[in-house]
């Protein structure tokens, strides 16, 4: 397995590494180091992610991720019982595209789009004393902006909504992350 996930990392550097290479000759465009923390809007927890970026031209760039996100146990008490949600950690590289309307500058907004695959470990507590372990794989939409700070350093926020897929089933979380960008 780890032989497998070597060998896409290297396929996806040298897919985008000669248009990563061509952009920096503008100096403009260079490839940038990422950390973001943040929660999701439902059910708190919280999230972390590393990336390494690199440019397609200036509107374009490319980012490849190591991320872990973790959603508490959630126990709602009713008049006649309760219903509990099991919760986990998600930890998974992914691959992502982020697009900007225009270069850089003061305040950039973008899209973004990419997937991933990772490992998903479920919550064990006193309602769920079962260790499990499952492959995942996801796919996540959208938006942020970012904001220079000074520089070769800027600020991002973003907000996405993930849908993961383990043992047949679908869910979905909504990351809101902020960090720092620097930019070689």
């Amino acid at each position: 397995m780890q032989a497998h996930r070597l060998a896409a990392a290297t396929a996806l550097f040298l897919t985008i590494g000669p248009a990563a290479l061509a952009a920096e000759e503008n100096g403009r465009n260079r490839p940038t180091v990422q950390f973001g923390v943040g929660s999701h809007a439902i059910g708190g927890g919280n999230s972390q992610s590393l990336s390494f970026g690199v440019p397609a031209g200036p509107y374009v760039n490319f980012l490849g991720s190591v991320e872990r996100s973790h959603l508490p146990t959630e126990i709602n008490t009713y008049e006649h019982g309760y219903g509990a949600t099991r919760g986990g950690t998600l930890t998974f590289v992914s691959a992502e595209v982020r697009v900007s309307p225009r270069p850089f500058t003061r305040v950039s907004p973008y899209a973004l789009a990419g997937l991933g695959r990772g490992t998903s470990r479920p919550n064990v507590n006193e309602l769920f004393p079962d260790r499990i372990t499952n492959e995942a794989t996801l796919l996540f939409l959208g938006g942020g902006l970012r904001v220079p700070l000074a520089g070769h350093l800027s600020a991002f926020v973003d907000a996405r909504f993930v849908m993961h897929g383990e043992r047949g089933e679908v869910g979905v979380t909504l990351p809101i992350r902020g960090g720092l960008a620097w930019k070689f």
